[in-house]
């Protein structure tokens, strides 16, 4: 014999509310950190005024010790 339909769905509900309850529990922690992460300010843009071609080269990003500047016109 077979579980009556009210059974099942109320064991198949259950099941979901467990999964649910224990995923909050061992998943939370990554998501606490992503949003601690975002909550972090950005740092504010500096304008430098002038600057030549060559010395915009050295903060292209690859080095992450330096910024990452870009050129707006020009």
């Amino acid at each position: 014999m077979g579980l009556s339909p009210a059974t099942f769905f109320t064991v198949l509900a259950l099941a979901l509310v467990v999964y649910h309850v224990a995923s909050g529990l061992f998943g939370s922690s990554d998501r606490m950190r992503e949003r601690e992460e975002e909550s972090q300010p950005l740092p504010l843009s500096v304008q430098l005024g002038e600057i030549t071609e060559e010395e915009l080269k050295q903060y292209d990003g690859t080095d992450p010790k330096k910024p990452l500047l870009m050129a707006i016109k020009g």
